[in-house]
Parts: structure tokens; sequence; C-alpha cells
């Protein structure tokens, strides 16, 4: 099972904890800028209204991701009188993260608020401007309270991210008659790549993820409430082999009709002069080409 799949990274690592920007019971808009908060509370009513704040800690914590994408590509075009092209490409691109810290620190609420304080911070304009600013009548916007936050004391990053590029041309075969066996060859080749990296140590305690409570209002007249922790698709070490299977299975939806395109079904547009064809090869290698002359 996958690790924390409601802890969403901060923004950057520069929020300070207690006096900072991101702190518990706030109401954003966003969930990925929390620390773009519509409404707080002082500490007298977050202890005297809201739950319990459980906390705990681990230490000597690191955390490293990698990724990686390459793409290669490569189209051969057989042209008449056996001249041959070859064109392949390569590019890709990679980034490494490392975070480490002395001690995490998670506080969170042990349950969500009572309702009746959920109503009552739902009532506050800046919150209902958010929540009417729906184009569609009766489709109200979300809004979201942190509910959670993970502090971490002697944090350290180092960030590695890198591009390459590489591409190849390739012309060879025989120059058609009268001027036989006279040879046609050219190669080019060139790459390229680029990388980049930064380490650092923070001298304060920082903000290091942050849990989101999701608060929608539902019903014509708006007087129903329902909310949920948010398990957004960007949490922080949200996914693991299973889940990627199960996305990849969720994205096959629909079908696709395909036919083969040929000289008898091929539209012709009024600005081009008609269509010409060639043949090549013999037996299931056979291939026609087929080319359309601009007006």
């Amino acid at each position: 099972m996958a690790l924390q799949p409601t802890y969403l990274l901060a923004p950057n690592f520069h929020f300070k904890p207690g006096t900072g920007p991101i702190a518990l019971g706030n109401i954003i808009a966003d969930p990925l800028r929390p620390h773009r908060a519509l409404t707080t509370i002082n500490m007298g009513t977050l202890k005297a209204i809201y739950p319990p704040i459980e906390t705990m800690t681990d230490y000597d914590r690191s955390m490293t991701r990698g990724t990686s994408s390459d793409l290669s590509t490569a189209v051969w075009a057989k042209f008449v009188q056996t001249v041959s092209a070859k064109v392949s490409g390569e590019h890709g691109t990679s980034a490494h993260t490392n975070y480490t810290m002395d001690a995490l620190e998670t506080a969170y609420f042990v349950t969500d608020p009572p309702l009746e304080e959920i109503e009552a911070r739902l009532k506050v304009p800046r919150v209902q401007a958010v929540i009417k600013a729906g184009s569609i009548p009766g489709l109200r916007q979300p809004v979201y309270m942190v509910t959670g936050l993970m502090i971490a004391k002697g944090f350290a990053a180092m960030q590695r991210r890198g591009k390459h590029r590489a591409g190849e041309v390739e012309v060879s075969g025989n120059v058609p008659p009268p001027a036989v066996n006279v040879g046609l060859g050219a190669n080019l080749a060139k790459s390229a790549s680029t990388e980049e990296s930064d380490t650092w140590k923070a001298g304060e305690d920082i903000v290091f993820a942050y849990q989101l409570l999701k608060i929608e209002v539902k019903g014509w007249k708006g007087t129903k409430i329902e909310y949920d922790e948010l398990r957004h698709k960007a949490a922080y070490l949200s996914k693991d082999e299973e889940d990627d299977e199960e996305d990849d299975e969720d994205e096959i939806t629909g079908q696709v009709t395909t036919s083969v395109a040929s000289e008898d079904n091929l539209p012709v547009c009024r600005s081009t002069g008609g269509i010409t064809t060639v043949k090549l090869g013999e037996g299931e290698s056979k291939i026609t080409c087929i080319s359309a002359v601009d007006m």
C-alpha cells in the first residue's frame, strides 16, 4: 500500500511553521496553494473548539525520488529508384530528488472538526465568494481546510535534472539511370545534453507537506455539506506499482475504428491537381505510395 497518500508537498520549502501562512484550520480555495488562506483561526479557538492535535516524530528521515522518460523514433521511407532514407532520433528527461531531515514532525487533527464549526466557517463572505464562483447555476466550488502538517527539522535537499537529445539522418542507394553505378550516401548525426543541480540546507524548521479536508456544499439550495480527506493525484508518495497498473486500465475507454487509406477512398481537395500512385515490392511486402500535387 502507498504511504501517506493524503499529504501534498509544500509549494516551496520556505514556509515556517507557527508564524507562516500554512497553518492548521486554515480554509483555502486552491489545494495546491495552501499559503493563500481565505480565513484563519487563532490558537484559543483552535484549542477550545477543534479536535485534539496528535503529534508524532520520525528521526533521520530520508526520501528519494527519481523519474526518467525516453522517446526514440525511427522513420524509414522507400523512394522510387531504390533510394532509401532513414531518420532516427532520441530525446529524454530525467529528475532525481533527495530530501533528508534530522526529524520530521507530523501534527494533525485526530478527528474531523465539528459540523457546526465547518458551517460557520463557510458563511464567511470571502469563502462564500469562492463557493459561488462557478459559472453553472447550482454548481458550487469546493473549499479546503488544512488538517495536517509535516514539519521538517534540519532539512536538506538535493535536486538534479537533465535533458538529452540525439538525431541522425542517413541517405543511401543508387542514382537512377542514365547515371548508372553511381553511389549515393550521406550521414548526419547530432546530439546535445544539459544537466543542472541544486543542493541546500534550511537554517530553520520548514513546512514540508500538508493534508487537506475537502468541503463541498451540495443541493440546489446549498443546505447539504459533505467533507472528506482530499486524495489528490499530486499527493507525495501516493502511488505504488499496483496503483499505476489500475490507472492504466482506467484510461482505456471507448472504441476506435480504423481503415486503410487508398487511392480509391482518399478525399481530394479542389486545390490539388490529382493523385499519383507508385507501387513498390511484391506479395505481402507490396506498398503503394500516394502523392498529390498542389495547383
